[in-house]
Parts: structure tokens; sequence; C-alpha cells
């Protein structure tokens, strides 16, 4: 029904530009396209391009970007004595839907610059209406990344200039606003602000956004712990969401009902809330959807012995987690550097814009010449030749100009490169080297192979008077944001060990879950780590104590793999928060090869066929090269990496430390 809506008011907005009945028997696309190729007027092109990539925006982000840009692109063509009111709204608009696609493909700095624009032309002629929806757009950007005080700064310039009876985009203020306070933990301001959005909503019957507002409502109370309230306004979410079938806003409120039963360990009802949350996601294909709805599957269905489905929901979700992982990269970045990187990008647009202006000025001058060239001759002539000069000398100026901002720009690329390599070596201070490991560990290897330049990957060594620890470590993620939760797990394992006097493994673990849990709770993250922690005792060197989350050390002895057993849980926010690590003993032999890895070997693709090395092959090449010296294994396993990985691109950090039982 939706569509046959939609298409009949795309024939009506074609039949309103005089484009006849014949022409658009056909598909709106394919009548736009039709109607094209017959080259109608630039101002009708524009409008056409603006159509033309609303129509496909949800399927084809980068053609709707295409042929948005071309409406644009066009528009800069039309000489300035013939930008009138119709232009100007259609480059207002284009610029707008640009910005808005350039955002949802991530190209952050590319949106910021194309709603500058777009409110620059729309205030040009107070178009106020336009302007407060791309200031309310840039203000939303703004808190994706984090940007709160760009974010507030911006969506109360919209509220400020937004008409009093323009209820929908007064709403999408408030939801904005609310969103900011949420991040800010001021929980009863975000919930007056998504209230006052859902009554506004609800003037205009505007049901996808009355969704959202209880959707993000009953977020705040379940923060609150406050879960009959969440529920009641989830599934009130999904009443609404539903009359629109907004499979996005469906995905959200499934899900969060779902991790609402998971919480209250009701497998059945997070299960079937999950799998509605993972339907939904399906249509739409937003990463976070299917994040979310796979990591709740998977823990179900693990738990449930349910093991073909629970990896194909894990490699769902650690499919999901890398594409989402780009994007907190890039936005660890954008927090530091976007104001600064858009002032460079705006400067250099300014002066582009200043040199096609020119180029304009310079069109509409040479017109002039030769209209009035016989009446003034002469003095024409003389004023066009000092024209020139001053028109050569501005562009000599652009030109400088634009290569000092190019400048600007690469310097600060450089600032961010550097920083991240001053953060390896402050994370390289942090780890000890294979020099300190050998003075507790004398025959022993480290394969230590970063995937970017910093490591969520880390082994860490500490020693009191009766014992030696060894630990390997995967925190979550990789890049900068592994390299930051590495970095804090590093200090609570010290800090359990020095400050508090925790000897067990399976306490030092306790204990930094309990502080993780205690930094992420309120965040609603989940980040932590999988690990294991070695315990020697150094009156008998024999004598191991170890705790292991999520992996599991081996033996080698008598040519023969012993996997010792590990705790399924992670050292961080899950369900077994009140479930203690299991203390384990093993007695060690002379000769014993002791071996902990993190997953990034095993999980590399390669090989003929593009797979997975898997554990099963990684212990087996160990147990096939147990005999040589430690340092020669490490070697051997460094150059069957690289064989296997080949031209692909590493997928993970790698860590395997090893040593031999003296």
């Amino acid at each position: 029904m939706k569509k046959k809506i939609r298409y009949l008011l795309i024939i009506l907005f074609l039949q309103q530009l005089g484009i006849s009945r014949l022409a658009i028997a056909q598909s709106p696309i394919d009548s736009i396209r039709t109607i094209l190729k017959s080259s109608p007027s630039p101002v009708l092109q524009m409008n056409l391009y603006a159509t033309l990539g609303g129509l496909i925006y949800l399927q084809y982000p980068d053609s709707a970007i295409y042929f948005t840009n071309k409406g644009i692109e066009i528009s800069e063509l039309i000489p300035i004595q013939n930008r009138d009111s119709v232009y100007i709204a259609l480059k207002g608009a284009l610029l707008n839907n640009s910005a808005f696609l350039h955002q949802r493909t991530g190209d952050i700095y590319n949106s910021i610059l194309l709603y500058q624009q777009c409110i620059q032309i729309q205030e040009e002629v107070g178009d106020t209406t336009n302007a407060s929806t791309a200031y309310l757009n840039l203000g939303s950007l703004y808190l994706s990344v984090d940007e709160l005080d760009l974010a507030m700064k911006y969506t109360q310039i919209a509220v400020k200039i937004i008409a009093p009876n323009e209820f929908v985009g007064i709403a999408k203020c408030r939801m904005t606003l609310g969103g900011i306070f949420d991040k800010q933990g001021d929980y009863d301001k975000a919930l007056n602000q998504f209230y006052s959005a859902y009554a506004s909503f609800l003037k205009e019957n505007h049901h996808s956004g009355m969704g959202g507002a209880l959707d993000k409502i009953g977020d705040i109370f379940f923060v609150q712990k406050d879960y009959e309230q969440a529920l009641e306004n989830y599934n009130k979410s999904i009443e609404q969401y539903s009359i629109e079938l907004d499979n996005r806003g469906l995905a959200s409120a499934n899900f969060h009902i779902a991790k609402l039963y998971q919480l209250k360990k009701d497998k059945i009802n997070a299960e079937k809330y999950a799998l509605l949350s993972y339907a939904c996601a399906m249509e739409t294909g937003f990463p976070e959807n299917l994040r979310d709805a796979s990591s709740i599957l998977y823990t179900i269905y693990k738990e449930n012995g349910d093991f073909k489905n629970a990896l194909a929901m894990h490699e769902l979700n650690k499919k999901m987690q890398d594409s989402l992982s780009k994007q907190d990269a890039i936005k660890l970045v954008v927090q530091g550097h976007l104001k600064i990187d858009f002032e460079n990008k705006a400067a250099e647009a300014k002066v582009k814009q200043e040199k096609l202006d020119l180029i304009n000025e310079k069109k509409v001058q040479r017109s002039q010449f030769i209209s009035y060239a016989s009446i003034f001759g002469i003095v024409i002539v003389a004023f066009f030749l000092l024209l020139i000069v001053r028109s050569s000398n501005k562009t000599k100026k652009a030109n400088a100009e634009i290569s000092k901002q190019k400048l600007i720009v690469e310097e600060k690329s450089k600032e961010v490169q550097d920083s991240i390599h001053y953060a390896k070596k402050i994370q390289q201070a942090l780890l000890p080297s294979e020099l300190g490991i050998k003075e507790d560990f004398k025959d022993s290897f480290l394969l230590f192979k970063p995937r970017d330049i910093v490591s969520g990957d880390f082994y860490w060594l500490s020693n009191t008077q009766e014992k030696t620890y060894i630990a390997v470590c995967d925190s979550t993620g990789h890049g900068v944001p592994g390299a930051f939760i590495s970095l804090m797990n590093i200090s609570f394992l010290t800090e359990a060990i020095s400050e508090k006097n925790i000897s067990l493994p399976n306490e030092i673990f306790n204990f930094t879950r309990e502080r993780l849990t205690d930094r992420f709770a309120v965040d609603g993250n989940q980040d932590g780590m999988d690990g294991i922690l070695l315990c020697i005792d150094k009156n008998d060197s024999h004598a191991l104590q170890y705790s292991a989350s999520n992996n599991s050390p081996i033996i080698i002895r008598n040519q023969e793999i012993i996997q010792l057993p590990y705790d399924k849980m992670p050292i961080g926010i899950s369900s077994h928060l009140k479930t203690s690590f299991s203390l384990n003993t093993f007695s060690l032999e002379k000769g014993d090869l002791v071996i902990a890895y993190t997953d990034g070997f095993a999980d590399q693709f390669g090989g003929p066929k593009g797979k997975k090395f898997r554990y099963k092959q990684l212990n087996e090449f160990i147990l096939a090269n147990a005999n040589l010296p430690m340092v020669e294994l490490g070697t051997k396993l460094e150059n069957q990496f690289a064989t296997w990985k080949g031209s692909l691109e590493q997928v993970d950090d790698v860590l395997i430390v090893g040593f031999r039982v003296s």
C-alpha cells in the first residue's frame, strides 16, 4: 500500500512539472531516467536527480549519493544571474540530502561540510524551515560521535528558529536533546525531553516517532532498573512501530525486551524477542541491530547446547562487531580532531567556491563586454584588462590558500598518527620485554603481532616473594579501542597483586572483573577481556595454579597434547557476574611445554581456500615442533602465520607465549 501511494505521489509530482502521462507509464525510476535523457532545463534536472536519490537511498545509498551529487554539480553550472528562489530551494535540498547520505555511509567529515553549506544557502534567503532541519541534522550527527557540546549548540539553534506549528520537527529536536542528556547521565532531563517529543509526535499521528520516543523512555527506566516501566514502554513502542512497519525500530524495541528477559533469566521470552529483533534486523541490514540480536541469540544457543546455531550467531556477531569497531575507531579520532579538520575543509571549500564565483563573474563580464563593445570600445577593453589582472591575482591567492590548507590537513593527519605511535610506546612500556620473560622462564618464546599499531591483546608478568605470575589476555576490540581497554586491564591486574595483596589467580580475575564492571556498568558497555593467568610457586617450580577465561592453556608432554579446563565466561559484564572463576591446579613435569595463546592465530583466514587456521591445526603444529628449542619454535610459528595469511589482511591481534619446564 505504501509503495502504491509513493508511486502515485511521484506521478503527480512529475505531472506538475509538465511531464506527460505517456512518459511516466513505466516505473518512476525509469521514467525519471528517460526524462533526463531528453535534456530538460538545468533546474528540472536538479529536481529529478534529487527525486531519484530519494527513491533509492534505502537500498542503494552509494548510488543515491551519486545521483544527488549530480544534481549539485548541475547547480554549480547555472549562472549567478539565473539563480532564483526555486534554484535556492533545490540546491539546499540537494545539499541536505547529500549530507544525510554521507552520514549514513559513515563519511562524517563530508557530511558536516555539506550540512554547513546547506545552512549557509538557506539562511541567505531566510528559509528558516529547511535551515532548522539542517541544524538539527548537524546536531544529531555530532551526538553520534559524542561531541555533546556541539550537538547541544546546533540543536538549540534549530529549536530557536523552527516554526511553532512544526510539531514533527520540534519532536525530533526534543529527541536529540534527550539523547544528549542521556549520554550526560542526566536521566530526569532526558525523560522530560522524550515525553515532550512523544506529545509532539502524537499531534501529527507520527507513529514511528512515537515508537522511537517510547523506546528511549524504556531505555532510561532500564538503566534505572525499573524493569516493569521499561517493559511497558518497550511494548507500547512496538505497537507504534508496527503501524508503519518500521523494521529498524521494531528490531531495536524487540532487542531491548529480549535483553530485559535475559537479565531476568527468562530464556524462553529472551529467545522469542531476540528472534523477532533478528528477523527485523535482517530486513534493514543495519549492523547495530544485527550485532545486538545475534549477541543474545549466541548466548542462548550456547547455553542450550545448540552449538550449530550458536556458531552461526557468533560469526555474524563478530562480523558486525568488526564493521562497527571501525566506526568506533573513527569516533575516537573524530572526537579529538573533528573541529580542526572541519575548519580546514570549510576553508578549502570556501576557496574553491571563490574560484568558481570568479569564473562565473568572468563569464558575466565577458558577456557585457560583447554587448557594449561597439559603444564603449577602448574604455571597456581597458576595464576588462584590469579585471583579468585582478582575477589572476585572486586566483594565485586562492591557489596559495589551498596549498596552505592542504599542508594543515596533512600536518593534522600526521599528528593523529604520531599520537597513535606514542600510544604504542606507552603500551610497550607497560608490557614486559622478551628478555624480562626469559629471566623467569629461561627456555621460552614470545610471538606478539598486533593487527594495528597498538594492540588489544597483551601479556603481563608479575613477581612476589613466593610466586611468579604470567598472563596472556585478549581485551575487547583491537587497534586504538582495544589498546585503551588493555591498559585498563593491566592496571587492574597489577592493582590486585601489588595493592590488594591477592595471591590466587581466580581471585585476581574476580577482582579485575569487579573493577571492570564498576567502570562500565553505567555506560552499558560489555568491554572486558578473555585470558589465562598462570601462577608458578618459586619453592616448587612444578606446582602450577591457574585460572582461565574463555580459553584453554595446553601442555605438551610425551608427544601428547593436554588441554586444561577453563571457565566459559568473560572477565567483564555477563550473565555470570556472581560466579567465581575456578582455581585450577596442575602438576608439571620436567620437559613439559606450557602454551598460552589468544584467538588471533587460530582465527586468521588464509591457506589455499581462504579458511580459518583453527585451534586444532595450531595445536598439532605446536606438537609437531615441540622438541625444538623455544626460540626456533617461536620463529616457526611466526613463519607459519605469514605463510598461511599470504596476501590477506590480518584479522586480529596475535599472541602466543610458551615455556619449557626445567
